[in-house]
């Protein structure tokens, strides 16, 4: 079967070999980062379909890591990409980001708001290849990430405010579909199936970006997935950075506590604190 992720000797965005370490955040981000933590556990589950009894299972796993996870790299983006519009699109994204953090009522115009998705995108892409296995996403969907068009319809973003001060970290959910057989215990993931949410904190803003394909299944759990995060998208509190109505936006609340982002990073796929654990625990 072919495999849902591309061969980590390959560029997440394109199929060159020449790699670096690319990082979720760059380094002028890191002068907005309020605490920096020397390891981390890391928790993260994936969603399996059984063929046999025909339902949804989970699996929740645990690893510990030496450093900040926001600033350790991850060997997968080639030369090329990490130089060119990655660093363009940092560049781009960085007044931004200052200028939402010194002013309340600071704008974003329609195309800030579609710059800031595809930020936003990459940044939950990059981080959620820690965990290659439980990748969700395409190589056609990444490869797309490299242009300046706005991001698929397959992404949700929001954004919020934040006044905390104990995140220390991403909180990734998700995974691709897997087909599971109860008797050989095999399992599959499903090429281009899946769903996963990231959230993160960057000094007095919150971020989510969703990336689902569940929609595009005519399995009856996948089916059922899709139209439950349909409807818990609705009870989002942040607010919709994208898909984008084509307004500008001034990002002036909710502003969120520390538990108060946890259990916003949780909505979406309804995660629950049995699952994982809180953000900065």
């Amino acid at each position: 079967m072919k495999q849902l992720g591309q061969s980590r000797r390959q560029c997440l965005f394109c199929d060159r070999t020449d790699l670096t370490k690319e990082h979720a955040f760059p380094k002028w981000a890191r002068a907005f980062i309020r605490n920096e933590f020397p390891k981390r556990v890391h928790s993260f589950d994936s969603i399996a379909f059984d063929v046999l009894d025909r339902r949804m299972t989970s699996s929740i796993h645990r690893t510990n890591r030496p450093g900040d996870p926001r600033f350790s790299g991850i060997r997968a983006v080639c030369r090329t990409c990490n130089g060119g519009w990655m660093s363009r699109l940092q560049q781009r994204v960085k007044p931004m980001i200052v200028g939402l953090n010194h002013d309340e009522r600071y704008q974003l115009s329609a195309e800030d708001r579609q710059t800031l998705s595809r930020w936003a995108a990459v940044t939950a892409t990059t981080f959620e290849h820690r965990h290659a296995h439980l990748t969700c996403s395409t190589k056609e969907s990444r490869s797309k990430l490299r242009t300046p068009d706005p991001v698929s319809a397959d992404w949700s973003v929001w954004i919020a405010r934040y006044e905390g001060d104990r995140w220390a970290s991403f909180n990734h959910f998700g995974g691709p579909l897997t087909l599971v057989h109860r008797v050989t215990g095999t399992m599959h993931p499903i090429p281009g199936l899946g769903v996963q949410s990231t959230a993160w904190v960057l000094a007095g803003l919150y971020f989510q970006a969703v990336y689902s394909t569940l929609h595009r299944t005519a399995l009856p759990p996948g089916r059922e997935a899709a139209a439950s995060y349909e409807m818990r998208k609705t009870t989002m509190r942040a607010k919709v950075l994208w898909p984008s109505d084509d307004s500008p936006m001034v990002v002036d609340g909710p502003v969120f506590s520390d538990i108060e982002a946890d259990d916003e990073s949780r909505r979406a796929l309804g995660v629950t604190l049995g699952q994982s654990r809180r953000a900065w625990e």
